[in-house]
């Protein structure tokens, strides 16, 4: 498994995401590791949609 850093985060940033991972009982990491699991998701749904023809769509 990959490692990613993100350098240069707002304290604001940080304390809000903070905050949101305690209220879903998760910890920081696990919260960050979930959001970006959902945009993957998100950009994989994208791409399929890109591809997939639409009638009446040239």
């Amino acid at each position: 498994m990959a490692a990613i850093q993100i350098k240069d985060v707002p304290d604001e940033v940080r304390d809000i995401l903070a905050a949101e991972a305690r209220r879903s009982g998760k910890s920081l990491q696990a919260h960050l590791l979930g959001l970006l699991e959902k945009e993957a998701r998100f950009a994989r749904n994208r791409e399929i949609v890109a591809q997939t023809p639409c009638p009446g769509r040239s």
